[in-house]
């Protein structure tokens, strides 16, 4: 190859004969005053720059997608300890109740269908509220896209709020 034959030849060559090869070289010198090691390999290289661009570069078969095998997600969150697992400044709030065993009710049947939902309990002047909410999320936006599907899929009522 043309590497193999440049440095023997440089190591052969007396050390006042020893050149660094580039084109820029090629270029200002005539055939006739470079060193013949030097023709040689400058030769060797064009010949394979010529061939690689005559070839064409192989076809490659794409390789087939990595389907990964998923398992069912688990049980999603109906508690206010579970949720607090969630993370985010924004969820979707889809009711609000004086009784707690109708917070707790709403939030079990939305759990069941697959949504992490949570009650959470405040106290807005002297009354306690259980509000029923799905998930937390990092930006209004995700929380407003999870509350127009819970108002299509459950035909409820939702919309997306801070988390206080």
């Amino acid at each position: 190859t043309a590497p193999d034959q440049s440095a023997s030849a440089a190591a052969t060559a007396p050390a006042e004969h020893v050149f660094d090869l580039n084109e820029e070289d090629l270029s200002e010198k005539s055939p006739t005053s470079t060193p013949r090691a030097v023709q040689q390999a400058a030769a060797t290289r064009a010949a394979a720059v010529e061939s690689a661009a005559a070839k064409p570069a192989p076809v490659q078969a794409r390789p087939e997608p990595v389907v990964a095998a998923t398992a069912p997600p688990p049980a999603e969150p109906t508690s206010g300890e579970a949720a607090a697992r969630m993370s985010g400044n924004f969820t979707v709030q889809v009711g609000s109740f004086t009784r707690s065993s109708d917070a707790e009710r709403l939030a079990s049947k939305l759990g069941s269908q697959g949504y992490p939902a949570y009650v959470a309990r405040g106290v807005v002047n002297g009354t306690t509220y259980y509000r029923v909410r799905v998930g937390k999320y990092q930006t209004r936006d995700e929380a407003s896209r999870m509350a127009s599907k819970v108002k299509r899929a459950e035909a409820m009522d939702a919309f997306a709020t801070r988390v206080n």
